[in-house]
Formats: structure tokens, C-alpha cells, sequence
């Protein structure tokens, strides 16, 4: 045997386990719990709530949201469903938002939502622009048919996403064989919305919204297409879902303070489904408002009570 033979025996004997290792990682069935308190340091541990609200409470999710910390923020879904009450609409609604951006994270919350809950409305939120990168924490909490089966087009994410699911495949294993997992405690409540009753400086939101008027561009072109790929690919993945599983689509604007009227995608959203844009009077109300991006206490009840009149329709 010559010796480039032995150096490619050698080097097969040594990643022949490694690969095998790898594959069984994937094809071994992992636990879903584990995956969604594994991102327990982003988003004050909400992706651990998000699965035991789908998994562990018997309480009925008619109406998904999801979004950023944007509709965690601003969307209560105790004063939304208290406002279909008032209209005789019996429905439970849940605020499954987590932080930062991201349309493989809606698809993969919305995915699980449809398994356990099955909604008949399906809520997300659209800001002014679309999100052209993957959510930072997908691949932590994705199927495996999922990280293996991605968007491609404008896909930076790709290998990051990969390490990502094999480290969280990995530690599930490892706590498990060496018996040292201990399953966190179960959350019950069914509302997962955080109070915040926080102001806002007004002069600094108006000097921001007139910033925004006299500076904004709309993207052109190619490249406008191209970038968005990632992010429509994955809203139309939704779609599908939505329509196998007889669920309404709505596009929720919610924009930063004193921003556009419309999104930049306006049309392709409506496409899809309702897009829902908020009366000008809560979008521009800098009172409710506790940061550029976010609203607070008396942002979310006007705006959920709003929300409660348009789906009572």
C-alpha cells in the first residue's frame, strides 16, 4: 500500500465516526423543550414561555401574533381578547413575539403554533422595511428538516445556522446521557405580555419624526428584490401553512414612532393576506411611546383594543 493510500485510510478511519456522529445528531429525534430553553440569555428567556404557552396550557390559542419585541411590546392579548368579548366574539389570542428580526423565527413559532393549537388567524408583524437576515437564534429552536432545507437566496446565516443546531443537538445529548438535564419549571400563565408604563422624552420622539420625514428613501431595483428574497420565501412558506391549515393571514405595521404611513412592501404583503395599519392617532401619539421602537402601557391598550375592533369584524 502506497503511502497517499494509507494518509486517505488513516483520515477516513478518523472521520468516519465524526460524520456518523453527525448524522445521527440530526436523525435522532431531539428534545423541542430543551431546543426553546436552550436561548435562555436573549429575550428574557421568552422562547421557553412561547413553547410551554403551545405545549403545557390547556387554554386554546385562536389568534397568533408574532413579531419582534416590537409586538411583544405593544400587542396585550388579555386587552385583545377582552375587547372581542365586548363584541361577543369568543377567541383567546397569544403574543408569541420574541426579540429581533428575523421571518425563519415567525415561520418556525407559527409552525409549532399550527401543530398544537391550530389558530384560525395568524398575525405578523411588518415594520418599514423587510428583515433581509435570518433570526440569530433560528437555528436553536428549528426542525431539523428545516436547517437542512433553508432559503438560500441572500442566506449569510447558512453555516452559523448549522453550528447552532448541531451545539443545541449536541448539549441536549450530553445532559441527557450523563443524566445531569433537569427540566425547568413549567410556566402556566397564558398571557405573556411584559407591563411597562415608561415615557418617553416627546421632544426627542418629534425631533426623531421630523428626521424620518425630511430623510427617508424608498429601496429600488434589483437589489430591493434580491435582499428581500430571504424574507418573502419565508412569509410564503407561512402562506402555505396558513392556507393547508385554514387559518386567516393578517400583516400587522407596526412602524417606529412618527415613521411612513405604509411599508415599503405595502403590496406584496396585501397579497398574502390583510395587511392591518393603525390609525395614525396611535402610531403618532408620542405618549405612547417608552422608546423610538417601542410602545408602552397606554400604547398597547389602545392599540390592542383597536386590534379587538378590526378582527371582531
Amino acid at each position: 500500500m502506497t503511502d497517499k493510500k494509507k494518509i486517505w485510510r488513516v483520515s477516513l478511519l478518523f472521520l468516519l465516526p465524526i460524520i456518523i456522529g453527525f448524522v445521527l445528531l440530526f436523525a435522532l429525534p431531539v428534545d423541542k423543550r430543551f431546543q426553546y430553553y436552550f436561548v435562555r440569555d436573549n429575550c428574557m428567556g421568552y422562547s421557553g414561555w412561547i413553547y410551554d404557552r403551545l405545549h403545557h396550557n390547556e387554554e386554546r390559542v385562536d389568534i397568533v401574533f408574532t413579531g419582534s419585541s416590537k409586538t411583544i411590546n405593544a400587542v396585550n392579548c388579555q386587552w385583545v381578547d377582552e375587547g372581542l368579548a365586548e363584541r361577543g366574539v369568543d377567541n383567546t389570542s397569544a403574543n408569541l413575539g420574541f426579540c429581533r428580526l428575523g421571518r425563519n423565527m415567525h415561520y418556525t413559532i407559527i409552525k409549532e403554533a399550527i401543530e398544537t393549537k391550530h389558530p384560525h388567524a395568524i398575525i405578523i408583524e411588518v415594520s418599514e422595511k423587510e428583515n433581509r437576515d435570518g433570526h440569530m437564534d433560528f437555528a436553536y429552536v428549528a426542525d431539523a428538516v428545516d436547517i437542512w432545507s433553508p432559503v438560500l437566496v441572500f442566506n449569510d446565516n447558512l453555516f452559523q445556522d448549522i453550528g447552532k443546531a448541531t451545539v443545541v443537538r449536541f448539549e441536549a445529548m450530553k445532559q441527557k446521557l450523563l443524566g445531569k438535564y433537569i427540566p425547568p419549571p413549567v410556566h402556566k400563565t397564558t398571557y405573556g405580555y411584559v407591563p411597562d408604563s415608561s415615557l418617553a422624552d416627546v421632544q426627542w420622539l418629534l425631533d426623531i419624526k421630523a428626521g424620518k420625514v425630511n430623510n427617508w428613501k424608498y429601496s429600488k431595483g434589483l437589489s430591493r428584490w434580491f435582499y428581500n428574497q430571504q424574507a418573502f420565501n419565508n412569509i410564503d412558506r407561512i402562506k402555505k401553512l396558513a392556507d393547508k391549515n385554514g387559518c386567516d393571514l393578517y400583516f400587522l405595521y407596526l412602524p417606529g414612532f412618527g415613521s411612513i404611513a405604509q411599508p415599503e412592501e405595502n403590496e406584496f404583503y396585501k397579497s398574502r393576506g390583510a395587511l392591518l395599519i393603525p390609525p395614525a392617532e396611535i402610531l403618532n401619539n408620542p405618549h405612547y411611546y417608552k422608546d423610538e421602537l417601542h410602545m408602552n402601557d397606554y400604547g398597547a391598550k389602545a392599540l390592542s383594543k383597536w386590534l379587538a375592533g378590526e378582527l371582531s369584524q
